[in-house]
């Protein structure tokens, strides 16, 4: 019998996760920035002058959307850095600052709420919209994510597909119909966008 022993595989921890191109969208207070080589996600962080606004956010995308965070004047800036696992995280990078009034903030932020939680946002409880290559979905604060169900985030019900995913479209629930927009929002006493009346529990009224 011959016994090899083999040198023990390590992770050199050499990883591309520089992060640039940071900015904002100053129409509605989106942060973006370019795609690390390595990044399996990001890490961001809101400030407001030289305080925090947010804790540290995750985000599988290259954009968040921090306009639920502007409730008063300022000047705002965010930090972004590319991790690949939890031992392997890149620098923080700073954006520019960008002053904004107490009417732009208050648009902004009206902006937000008019949409719900909205996917790309996080919320009071701690859970966050993350997006992947297949779509939205919402990481609550233990982690965990809801399938094949509802969900009640800020103000609105979502509806999260066998994998966890955020469906839009007509769902069929229960034996009923129900109508979620773009954005995810069921819709409640009103018409659809193709012209179905919805009731107060979003159930289609045929």
């Amino acid at each position: 019998m011959v016994y090899v022993t083999l040198d023990a595989l390590e992770d050199d921890g050499d990883y591309e996760l520089e992060v640039y191109g940071l900015e904002w969208d100053e129409s509605d207070a989106t942060a973006y920035w370019d795609d690390s080589e390595d990044a399996n996600y990001y890490e961001v962080r809101l400030y407001r002058g030289s305080s925090t606004v947010t804790s540290v956010l995750t985000t599988y995308g290259t954009s968040y959307d921090f306009s639920s965070y502007f409730t008063q004047s300022g000047t705002y800036s965010f930090r972004v850095r590319a991790v690949y696992n939890s031992s392997n995280k890149g620098s923080w990078e700073e954006s520019d600052d960008w002053y904004v009034t107490s009417s732009e903030a208050s648009e902004i932020y009206a902006g937000s709420s008019s949409y719900g939680a909205g996917p790309g946002t996080s919320d009071s409880s701690g859970g966050a919209w993350l997006k992947d290559d297949v779509g939205w979905w919402y990481c609550n604060a233990d982690k965990s994510y809801t399938v094949n169900n509802w969900q009640f985030i800020n103000g609105f019900w979502y509806y999260f597909d066998e994998r966890g995913y955020m469906k839009t479209g007509w769902i069929l629930w229960n034996g009923s119909w129900y109508y979620c927009t773009e954005s995810g929002e069921m819709l409640t006493n009103t018409v659809t966008p193709d012209g179905y009346y919805v009731g107060s529990d979003g159930a289609w009224i045929s």
